[in-house]
């Protein structure tokens, strides 16, 4: 198998595509070649390096925080929540919210909404 770098646009007949320039595929040899025979310019060959990173190449993905409980024999995990700052009421924008937004946030923290109801007074009904 060999990676092909693409140097110059072209249509790529067989895979009736267009392959693009900075775009990269994996082929075999013969295939790799083959383009490259026909149109030296537009690609470059080069092998595919097989090679597993190392660990300290590899970015760290952050693990999401779960709670543990035993039930019974069962061992079960619950995803967390994120903390959210106290003052986050204060900072949300409702004018930027839809009426159905701001209806099902109503709905959420127990707040009557009138029928008809505007959005502005759903925006006074959160922040009053």
């Amino acid at each position: 198998m060999l990676k092909v770098k693409v140097l110059r646009r072209f249509w790529d007949i067989k895979e009736r595509r267009t392959r693009y320039v900075g775009s990269e595929f994996v082929t075999t040899d013969a295939r790799a070649w083959e383009i490259k025979g026909s149109i030296p310019d537009y690609v470059e060959v080069v092998p595919v390096d097989e090679s597993p990173k190392a660990p300290e190449d590899v970015p760290e993905t952050p693990k999401p925080t779960v709670a543990t409980q035993t039930v019974g024999t069962t061992h079960v995990e619950e995803p967390q929540e994120p903390e959210t700052a106290p003052d986050e009421a204060e900072t949300t924008d409702y004018s930027a919210m839809t009426v159905a937004e701001l209806k099902a946030l109503c709905a959420e923290r127990g707040i009557e909404v009138p029928k008809r109801a505007k959005k502005a007074h759903l925006v006074e009904l959160l922040e009053g």
